[in-house]
């Protein structure tokens, strides 16, 4: 692997870290949830920058896996991950909007 994609990878792997972290103390997600992610990210730092991790997921699989391959997979973790956030946040856009909207009718009657 290139110098440049494991550079890439890794900064993106540690922004990730660091916004999972952000999103804990903002309580947007769970200490687990959090925990998760860390570890995935973790891994696929170490797996990136030390051949022998690479080379031990690739043999838990049975078969060659690309970092082509292993880069996508952590994109689409990282896409399912903001869908997730994006979906909790309209959650509690629509719980307020129903508290909000019960409040005003029962202040009418």
């Amino acid at each position: 692997m290139t110098m440049i994609a494991e550079l890439i990878i890794t900064i993106i792997g540690l922004l990730a870290i660091f916004k999972s972290l952000i999103m804990l103390r903002k309580r947007k997600i769970t200490l687990a949830l959090c925990l998760f992610w860390i570890v995935l990210w973790v891994t696929a730092v170490f797996a990136v920058n030390i051949p022998e991790v690479s080379s031990s997921i690739t043999s838990f699989f049975g078969r060659d896996i690309s970092m082509v391959l292993f880069f996508n997979i952590l994109i689409l973790y990282y896409f399912s991950l903001m869908l997730y956030l994006r979906t909790s946040k309209n959650q509690d856009k629509i719980t307020r909007l129903v508290r909000e909207i019960a409040l005003r009718d029962e202040k009418k009657k």
